[in-house]
């Protein structure tokens, strides 16, 4: 699944809702849609849930584009509007963006966020994580399958003669050195310790684990930090 959208007919809103499935099989995608008034909820490319919405008013717009759920919280008071309830909070943005539970009065009466229906908001809560995909655009779209042959690939079996032929020698190796080592009475002698399948790779060069890098920019302190791991890089 890529992360390409296709519009389609704009309608408005319609009473017909559909709560989300409690546990879902694939990734999570969040569409909402400003026309409409509605948030659609994807998994693994299928629609599982539908529900109304309440988006920003004139002069307070929701942004439009592709974002992600950057933090949760269950109990949050707004950190703009005079500490006003923000139940169940899904940030998408630090400017101050976020998905929660609030009036849905049928038409755009946030202050640029995205009210759902409290029902909604709690199951939706519970099922999304940080990084789950929320993408907002002024009609209805919905994920599609795409092809391409410039896409990544898997790569097919090949080489299976030399394959088996290293199997057959990594075999007869393990056998040689088995019968040394009990002649030997546990004792490693240089032959043993030389035994290698050709062409392979000691156990001492093997690739490490790629740690991720991340980066946090801090606007009280006006710093950028850059950590790998638990490890400052700079």
């Amino acid at each position: 699944m890529a992360g390409q959208y296709a519009h389609k007919h704009h309608h408005r809103q319609t009473n017909s809702e559909t709560a989300p499935e409690p546990l879902p099989k694939g990734p999570l995608q969040i569409i909402i849609s400003i026309a409409d008034q509605r948030v659609s909820l994807f998994d693994n490319g299928a629609l599982i849930a539908r529900s109304s919405v309440s988006t920003g008013m004139e002069g307070h717009p929701t942004p439009l584009g592709v974002f992600s759920v950057i933090s949760k919280q269950r109990w949050h008071r707004s950190n703009i509007y005079s500490a006003a309830p923000m139940p169940y909070m899904q940030r998408i943005t630090w400017s101050g963006i976020a998905l929660h539970a609030g009036v849905v009065p049928g038409h755009p009466a946030s202050h640029g966020c995205i009210r759902l229906k409290n029902d909604f908001a709690v199951r939706l809560w519970h099922l999304t994580k940080r990084g789950t995909r929320v993408i907002i655009a002024h009609g209805d779209v919905q994920p599609v399958e795409i092809t391409n042959p410039h896409l990544f690939q898997a790569k097919a079996a090949s080489a299976s003669s030399e394959f088996q032929t290293a199997t057959v020698a990594t075999k007869s190796i393990g056998t040689a050195a088995a019968t040394q080592g009990s002649l030997v009475s546990n004792a490693e002698t240089p032959e043993a310790a030389s035994l290698q399948v050709p062409g392979s790779v000691p156990a001492a060069s093997a690739p490490k684990k790629i740690v991720p890098i991340s980066i946090f920019v801090s606007r009280k302190l006006s710093k950028l930090f850059v950590r790998q791991g638990f490890h400052a890089v700079v």
